[in-house]
């Protein structure tokens, strides 16, 4: 992008005024070589002369307009090499003054077919020479404004023979107080910039940016917030579009059929989603005939907007985004087939209903709703999605069943998350599942996955009407279990038999769990609970790693009739209450038997268990180490252990009986 930096010339006098004689300024200055002038930009008591590289201004000769009455010292006559800096004083009638500070910005050598205009007078005479193609790029106006106007342009109707631009049309501030419509009848440009992507353009007017005949263009960015209309009615193709306007009321894009890069369609200011700092003037968005866009297709933060027209787009090659349409309440995308990264629908909070019903695949899929105070999103249409190459996500719904009939695979995570009203999922043909998600779903009771032949993890939140998922054998993963409210059964996971990973409970509100069908783990931890009275595992027969249970204060009972073995450390800690513990088949743990009766010395006397008889059955262990059980006074239960072990693999402390290892091998396992 080729930008020509000058500040405006301006003046602060006022013909209506009677003259006083006090005004001390520069109106305007000019430096003329070889009969070619350059204009001054002049702006904060600085004169900026702006020559290419290969100008010399030794020679150069000064014009320049000052306040009435009004000298300059030294007189620019007298200088003779104006390649150096100077220092103006400028004396006004009244003797008052102001210093001008006099520099050169040197540019590079400008190509011929570059065209930059930046007055009204430069576009007059530009005009008379009848050009209907630039080779290179157009520049308008200066990048900034003065605080008071002088010299901006006003009027392009004189370019209206100008039907090409080869390379970029480039609109500066002082340029948008004008009339664009010298500009209606450019058909080919390679790119037209008002702003930067990073950057807007601030204008003192009102602006509409209308290229009624513009056929062909490569690059499109608007960065403005003076922009309130932009029409490219007859545009077919564009390789990327970036529009930014807090102000834009209208677009039309009526003919655009293909992006090959990104398109970009926004209206917020600093990533600040509030309503101040967004778009609340547009009410339609249309896109009518967009089929295929190459890149992203981002609409975001236009909070008043009622209608979103992509009827026709039909592919997104890379993330397909619309998100803050706060008022929108229906999305539908009727022929979109493909998305080949993330469709992102979030944080429309006025939404009920998103359809896509030609969607087979994306990599990522995520619909939201704003928040959980936000949910009206009852209704999802994606009736032959097939495969998710990542993860596919639905929150904060209302609806009360999510049905996707011809769904396959999601090798990602699957997640449903504060759906409070939803009753069914129902996924008939979801047969691999890298994750599966279920939290704040609290209604829910079906789950339809018949065919479930490979799931990697599972986590369960909140779902305390669920009974019965089907799972396979195997997980790979982890499973999680968080239960809220204190009528919790268990649901009953048919089919599952190994958990791979780590079995978790955590957040429990439920009194009684049982784990029932799983025959092995890798790891289990349960921790922090005030709630659970009782936890069991009735079918559970081997933990390959560690097994833990620990700060359930409320905890009486726990039982795991046939687990035979631990590969590695078996710990309960400030279990206090605990006494009914049940391992009448546990013959074998490879790490550490850690009891702690309560979490410190001090409620030691807290925890009742009086004796080890659980363990009556172990044969093998690590080590032994027991604390903090200030009523445990009988350790014949761990008798048949002790010759196993060395004296440095045995340790009770803060007990009411602590029998050392050579008690232990005489015989001495209580102090009745």
């Amino acid at each position: 992008m080729i930008v020509i930096s000058a500040l405006l010339l301006f003046s602060c006098s006022d013909d209506d005024n009677p003259f006083e004689g006090n005004n001390a300024h520069i109106i305007s200055f000019a430096l003329t070589v070889d009969g070619v002038k350059y204009p001054a930009s002049i702006a904060n008591n600085e004169i900026i002369i702006t020559v290419p590289q290969n100008i010399n201004l030794a020679s150069a000769s000064a014009e320049y307009t000052a306040s009435e009455n009004a000298s300059l010292q030294p007189d620019p006559k007298t200088i003779s090499n104006w390649n150096e800096e100077q220092i103006f004083r400028v004396n006004a009638w009244n003797n008052e003054f102001e210093s001008y500070k006099y520099t050169i910005n040197r540019t590079d050598v400008v190509d011929p077919n570059n065209v930059v205009l930046l007055t009204q007078d430069d576009v007059v005479e530009f005009a008379k020479k009848e050009i209907t193609k630039i080779s290179g790029n157009l520049i308008i106006g200066h990048t900034t404004m003065p605080s008071v106007e002088f010299d901006t342009i006003k009027d392009l109707t004189p370019l209206s023979k100008l039907t090409a631009v080869d390379l970029n049309i480039v609109i500066n501030s002082s340029a948008t107080t004008c009339n664009f419509g010298g500009l209606s009848n450019i058909k080919n440009a390679g790119g037209i910039y008002f702003g930067s992507v990073q950057e807007q353009a601030k204008a003192i007017k009102i602006t509409e940016l209308e290229f009624y005949n513009l056929e062909k263009l490569n690059r499109l960015v608007i960065n403005s917030d003076s922009v309130q209309s932009v029409s490219f009615p007859n545009l077919n193709t564009v390789d990327e579009v970036y529009i930014n306007s807090k102000e834009l009321k209208a677009i039309d894009f009526s003919s655009l059929e293909k992006c090959l890069g990104d398109f970009n369609l926004k209206g917020v200011r600093n990533s600040n989603y509030a309503e101040k700092n967004s778009n609340t003037s547009i009410r339609i968005i249309g896109l009518p005939k967009l089929k295929h866009v190459g890149g992203n297709l981002w609409i975001e933060n236009f909070w008043k907007a009622q209608e979103l027209n992509l009827s026709k787009l039909n592919k997104v090659d890379g993330d397909l985004q619309l998100q803050y349409i706060r008022s929108i309440a229906k999305i539908s995308l009727p022929e979109l087939n493909s998305v080949t990264k993330l469709l992102n629908i979030k944080n429309n909070d006025g939404l009920t209903e998103f359809s896509a019903q030609k969607l087979s695949s994306a990599s990522s899929i995520y619909i939201s709703s704003l928040n959980e105070y936000s949910l009206n999103l009852a209704n999802i249409n994606l009736p032959i999605l097939n495969e998710i190459e990542k993860d596919l996500t639905i929150r904060f719904a209302s609806s009360n069943k999510l049905n996707f009939p011809e769904l396959s695979t999601v090798k990602g995570e699957l997640a449903v998350e504060t759906a409070p009203f939803l009753e069914t999922i129902s996924v008939p043909k979801l047969s691999n599942c890298g994750s599966l998600v279920l939290s704040g779903t609290k209604s829910l009771s079906n789950f339809e996955n018949p065919n479930m032949t490979k799931l990697n993890s599972l986590q369960l939140a909140a779902c305390s009407k669920l009974k019965e998922l089907n799972t396979p054998a195997v997980l790979d993963g982890n499973l999680g279990l968080n239960f809220e409210g204190k009528d919790y059964d268990i649901t009953t996971l048919i089919g599952l038999e190994e958990v791979k990973g780590t079995l978790e409970i955590n957040s429990c509100g439920a009194k009684n769990v049982n784990i029932t069908g799983i025959k092995k783990i890798n790891k289990f931890y349960f921790n922090y609970s005030s709630e659970i009275e009782a936890l069991s595992f009735s079918d559970l027969e081997e933990v390959t790693e560690d097994f833990e249970i620990s700060s359930l204060e409320n905890l009486a009972s726990f039982a795991a009739p046939k687990l035979s073995s631990v590969g590695n450390d078996f710990i309960i800690k400030a279990c206090v209450i605990l006494t009914d513990i049940q391992l009448p088949k546990l013959t074998s743990i490879t790490g550490q038997l850690i009891f702690y009766g309560g979490s410190s010395s001090w409620n030691a006397s807290n925890s009742i268990i009086t004796n080890m008889d659980a363990f009556s059955a172990l044969s093998n262990v690590g080590s032994v180490d027991i604390n903090y059980a200030g009523n445990l006074n009988d350790f014949s239960g761990l008798k048949n252990v002790i010759g196993s072990l060395t004296e440095d693999k045995w340790s009770v402390q803060n007990c009411m009986y602590n029998p050392d290892y050579t008690a232990m091998k005489n015989g001495n396992y209580n102090n009745n």
